[in-house]
């Protein structure tokens, strides 16, 4: 009885070992699983895959129709969201860190073209990206020349109907002034026919 007793207990505490070890594994697995995507999330290195999957999702999106203001925020917003949901590559990007991408490369292809201008002016093959951002920049330009022309128009506008109620007003203050003077002259015509009748009288 006894024998077994210990034996028992032995396995029990055999057991409880096996138990604490899967478990101690376990939380070194989650331990794992914490600093990886701490990494992951926090680290992100952008590569010519990165930088073209970003120019792609600027035109789709169509980023160059909006100005500074929360259109463009919005905009920026909806082109992080999708993508930070791609598994591969991965990204983490929020509207600075595009913002920011989108600046530096600008700067690399003006950069580029000033070589090529200022070289033999024969152009190199032109990466992905770099006919990207051509794209991008050109629509850009374009669609900030139709802004100046709508903002002219809308200014010519205003001004224009500045100017008409103006004259409306100036008319206004005429006719006001007219029946002023009018009225000035029917109460002088008046008092004069009183004294007329008085001195009639007398």
């Amino acid at each position: 009885m006894r024998r077994s007793s210990q034996i028992y207990w032995k396995i029990l505490s055999i057991e409880y070992s096996c138990l604490s070890l899967i478990f101690q594994s376990f939380n070194i697995y989650c331990l794992w699983l914490d600093i990886d995507c701490y990494f992951r999330n926090s680290a992100m290195k952008w590569t010519k895959e990165h930088n073209v999957l970003l120019g792609k999702k600027v035109m789709l999106f169509e980023l160059q129709k909006y100005k500074l203001g929360s259109e463009r925020g919005n905009c920026l917003d909806q082109i992080a969201k999708s993508l930070n949901q791609l598994q591969e590559p991965f990204f983490n990007v929020s509207q600075k860190s595009i913002t920011d991408r989108l600046r530096l490369l600008k700067r690399d292809f003006k950069m580029k073209d000033w070589y090529e201008w200022k070289g033999s002016g024969i152009s190199s093959e032109k990466s992905e990206i770099h006919v990207i951002m051509e794209d991008y920049l050109e629509r850009k330009e374009e669609q900030e020349r139709e802004s100046e022309k709508i903002s002219d128009k809308t200014a010519k506008e205003k001004a224009s109907t500045k100017e008409r109620q103006r004259k409306e007003q100036e008319m206004i203050n005429h006719g006001r002034k007219e029946n002023i003077h009018q009225m000035k002259r029917w109460i002088i015509q008046k008092k004069q026919q009183r004294r007329n009748v008085s001195w009639r009288k007398n």
